[in-house]
């Protein structure tokens, strides 16, 4: 993740993974970061991460429940029973 909010900060904002800046950096940092905060509090920064860790939680947990039905119903659709 790389923060920055000026135009020195451009080229490095466009090749990172994450980019955030704050709404009062340069406008070349906006069009380069996948972010930008509204606020220049620089604590939004920490529930950012939280929410990306929950994100990515929850996206397991459904790639999870769906492989576990896939395996469930493609086996029994293929034998010509309902499971619905």
């Amino acid at each position: 993740m790389m923060i920055g909010d000026g135009i020195n900060d451009a080229l490095v904002l466009s090749e990172a993974q994450v980019s955030v800046t704050i709404a009062q950096g340069s406008d070349r940092a906006h069009s380069c970061a996948d972010v930008v905060m509204t606020g220049s509090n620089l604590n939004a920064i920490d529930a950012l991460m939280r929410l990306g860790d929950r994100t990515r939680r929850v996206v397991r947990q459904n790639l999870l429940w769906s492989l576990v039905y896939n395996l469930s119903a493609i086996p029994a659709a293929m034998a010509g029973r309902c499971c619905c």
